[in-house]
């Protein structure tokens, strides 16, 4: 592949409006907060019945916070390679 430029460097990691935008999504989804289970979990279990031990919590939300990340991360790549891309007339 010929570029015309070989490399691109970021004045920030990511665009504020962008930074904003995330923060405000986490900041009205921990208002609104609701416990799914699925998988194991969830397997003839009824949340309300039985609850979720401390655990069986943590467990949970540290899956949900490496999920999140790797959207994240996912996104970012994208929108990264989108605009490297379009500097370089791709």
């Amino acid at each position: 592949m010929v570029l015309e430029h070989y490399y691109w460097y970021f004045q920030s990691a990511i665009p504020h409006r962008v930074r904003d935008d995330i923060v405000k999504y986490g900041q009205l989804s921990k208002k609104k907060e609701i416990l799914g289970l699925t998988g194991e979990l969830g397997v003839d279990r009824n949340a309300k019945d039985k609850p979720l031990s401390n655990k069986e919590m943590l467990n949970l939300k540290s899956l949900l916070k490496a999920a999140l990340q790797y959207w994240i991360i996912c996104l970012m790549t994208i929108l990264c390679a989108q605009y490297i891309i379009m500097k370089n007339g791709i």
